[in-house]
């Protein structure tokens, strides 16, 4: 029998309809930091298609970070750590807030394995938190702890475009780091399990077992279970969201946060279109080349330190120079 919430009497719920990626990781991180300990909160939203990596990741390697660069392609990082996932209007992300002496992360999972249920759709939850169907993967999740709160938040693969997601996590090879790695599994979208399963089917099963299941978890005696209640996009202000909104879009916070790596830059043995091209080793730290290993390193390491880890700026910088002919011209055929 699950134990009632002592010390709990709300239920927020909220369906975000804005589908910015800055502005709903803000919203929901906001919303994190703000609930109270008599509160349980439980988010919904939908991204335009984007990919989003952990807290500790590698973005380079993570994703296609030349679409990122080019503006084909949207990056985010989160405040959770964990692996990188994809988001589009295809996928549904739901968060759970609440306090840290209440966090279970198998029961939140077991509610929305609930919901599946619900609909038809008969799901497990597997030893690394994720909610598989048919043994492969519908839902990845991921977490995060401040002072006396918990999120926990995830996606639901309802009808995303499942090749657009396997292009868009396609990252770079050779970079040696201890940032933390993805596991990729074979995914599903539960449309295949429910033909014509629309994201308002999912959030409407989802909102309706949470209100049902910590409705009765904090069932006070004698008394029926509290009401829910529903908001949007609105709950945070503009003024307030600004900030946050601008950090989640800064190269500091989706570059210069990554974990210091180093990678070759230039042919590879198995390249034979760009043989005899030249390379060397790039030290990368806050996203920008601190110095570079190999041949010429003191005159590259003069040249490219400081400058952002992108192959356009590299270009720009060994344009024109001696010697560095077909190093530019493997940059050009490489872009990251």
């Amino acid at each position: 029998m699950v134990p009632p919430l002592d010390g709990v009497n709300r239920i927020t719920l909220a369906r975000f309809t804005g589908t910015d990626i800055y502005e709903n990781l803000s919203r929901e991180e906001l919303l994190f930091e703000g609930c109270g300990a008599d509160e349980l909160r439980f988010l919904l939203y939908v991204d335009s298609p984007c990919v989003v990596i952990g807290k500790h990741q590698n973005p380079w390697r993570e994703a296609a970070a030349w679409r990122v660069k080019r503006g084909l392609l949207t990056l985010a990082r989160r405040i959770s750590g964990g692996g990188t996932v994809y988001h589009d209007l295809g996928n549904l992300n739901f968060s759970f807030i609440l306090p840290k002496r209440l966090f279970d992360r198998r029961f939140n999972l077991e509610v929305v394995v609930s919901a599946l249920e619900r609909l038809g759709i008969h799901a497990t939850v597997s030893p690394r938190y994720d909610i598989m169907v048919a043994e492969r993967k519908v839902s990845g999740n991921a977490f995060c702890f401040r002072r006396e709160l918990a999120l926990h938040h995830g996606t639901l693969l309802v009808r995303s475009r499942l090749g657009d997601l396997h292009d868009a996590l396609s990252g770079m090879e050779g970079i040696t780091t201890r940032a933390v790695e993805s596991h990729p599994q074979p995914v599903l979208n539960l449309e295949e399990a429910v033909p014509g399963l629309s994201i308002d089917d999912m959030a409407r099963a989802l909102f309706n077992e949470v209100q049902r299941v910590w409705g009765d978890r904090i069932r006070q005696p004698g008394s029926p279970a509290p009401r829910a209640q529903l908001l949007d996009d609105n709950i945070v202000g503009d003024e307030e969201l600004a900030p946050h909104v601008e950090r989640n879009r800064s190269f500091d916070w989706l570059f210069g946060r990554t974990p210091t790596f180093t990678v070759k830059i230039g042919a590879s043995p198995d390249d034979a279109e760009t043989a005899g091209a030249g390379s060397f080793e790039a030290t990368v730290e806050e996203g920008r080349i601190s110095k570079v290993s190999g041949a010429q390193a003191e005159k590259l390491t003069q040249r490219l330190a400081g400058l952002p880890f992108d192959s356009r700026e590299l270009t720009r910088a060994l344009g024109g120079e001696p010697g560095h002919d077909s190093l530019v011209r493997w940059l050009s055929s490489h872009p990251f």
